[in-house]
């Protein structure tokens, strides 16, 4: 049987304690950060989208 670090945070809010281990912390990190990139990629064509819409109304002038 393994032994298992936990998290302990001291913060404004109070005490936290994070039961997790490390590498399952570190697989959630993970995930948040492939979250986030493919909420950039998604909010970015749109954006793409409406530049394009843009430049095109700005040829035809």
């Amino acid at each position: 049987m393994s032994a298992v670090a936990q998290s302990i945070d001291i913060g404004p809010g109070g005490v936290r304690v994070d039961p997790r281990s490390p590498r399952e912390r570190d697989r959630d990190e993970i995930r948040r950060e492939e979250r986030r990139e493919e909420f950039r990629d998604d909010r970015r064509g749109p954006i793409r989208r409406e530049e394009r819409l843009r430049d095109d109304d700005d040829d035809e002038d």
